[in-house]
């Protein structure tokens, strides 16, 4: 999609036209907090995070159907959508989510067939639960992914086998009662997906604090098959943070810190999935984690996808971690990591995307 394309974003969008990526497999991390105009609220003053559709509602199918053809013009194949289980249903059923209204959305969505999702279970947000043992796990939540999510065509599935991934992988540990209890329950999520008529399940384990592979046995000890972070590298500890000369206009340093971020989690107990992070500022949000505030500009970001290209190049494994990138982020406008299309930079992110991982 030409950025000075002529377009009516009320109107139903023309069938989106896919690009080819060859081997890469390019997913975004999506938040999806914005389905009343109460969201949009503490945004509203940032005027440069206005997005081209405006201060849209994403539970709006058509809306949908634009977000839709934006990824899939611009060679992104699947969307990781945060999911949040209600905080005052743990240990019950039936389930119940918090702003899921996107995946609702996406079910009477005109082109929702021609988009791959997967969930990654936000189990540590203050507005949402974890499990409150193996059986929560196993019968009550396990089921609930597979018939709502895992059997829909749309659903990420990669040799027969769903991905699902998990955001706090230590709480979720410690919920189980410790790492033997908790990799008993990840074998039977497994043994219960393939009851369900799949050939298993792939879990990813996300890790973004601290020192770079601090979880990563942790995830090897209960059976996770990748690690991969949320956001690099703001919080990272280390040689990969290289100080305050990072968090300001130095994207070179920004790259590099990166890339050493993939480097060392390449070398952790579980293959690692490249992350490309193209900005952190929490201000809306009153700049809750951190007040260290950065920005690659979209040349600046094209590189750094160039750059996870040729990490992803030189890995021989023939794993998933050879053929997927995430995108970070693809609408947290409130920490101000985004690529979704804006009034101040158009489609420049989505394009250098596409720029980097096009094929023909």
């Amino acid at each position: 999609m030409a950025s000075d394309e002529i377009r009516d974003y009320s109107s139903q969008p023309i069938q989106p036209i896919r690009i080819e990526t060859g081997k890469y497999l390019v997913g975004a991390q999506a938040c999806n907090l914005w389905n009343s105009p109460s969201a949009w609220e503490k945004i509203k003053p940032f005027t440069n995070r206005k997005s081209v559709l405006g201060w849209y509602d994403e539970a709006n199918p058509r809306v949908i159907d634009w977000e839709i053809k934006f990824a899939i013009e611009h060679g992104i194949h699947f969307f990781m959508n945060c999911w949040y289980r209600s905080k005052n249903n743990l240990g019950k059923r039936p389930i119940t989510a918090e702003y899921d209204h996107w995946l609702r959305g996406l079910e009477h969505s005109r082109y929702g067939d021609q988009m791959k999702f997967m969930i990654m279970w936000e189990n540590a947000n203050d507005i949402a639960s974890g499990v409150d043992s193996e059986s929560d796990l196993i019968e009550n939540l396990l089921p609930y992914w597979v018939e709502k999510y895992f059997s829909r065509s749309n659903y990420l599935v990669l040799d027969g086998k769903p991905v699902l991934s998990i955001y706090n992988i230590g709480l979720l540990v410690e919920q189980l009662g410790g790492s033997l209890p908790a990799a008993r329950a990840i074998e039977n999520m497994r043994k219960r997906c393939i009851e369900a008529g799949f050939q298993g399940l792939i879990l990813f384990g996300q890790y973004c604090w601290g020192p770079i592979t601090e979880r990563n046995q942790l995830m090897k000890d209960i059976g996770l098959d990748y690690s991969f972070s949320y956001h690099w590298p703001t919080f990272a500890d280390g040689s990969t943070n290289p100080g305050a000369e990072f968090f300001g206009d130095n994207p070179d340093s920004i790259i590099l810190a990166q890339k050493k971020c993939w480097e060392e989690q390449s070398l952790g107990a579980v293959p690692n999935i490249v992350t490309c992070s193209m900005g952190w500022d929490s201000e809306p949000w009153g700049y809750s984690c951190t007040d260290q505030t950065w920005r690659l500009e979209p040349c600046d970001f094209q590189r750094l996808c160039e750059t996870a290209r040729h990490e992803l190049d030189a890995r021989y494994s023939g794993g998933l971690e050879s053929t997927i990138i995430l995108l970070d982020n693809w609408n947290e406008y409130g920490e101000g990591h985004y690529i979704f299309p804006t009034e101040k930079y158009g489609f420049s992110y989505l394009e250098a995307v596409r720029e980097v991982f096009r094929t023909v």
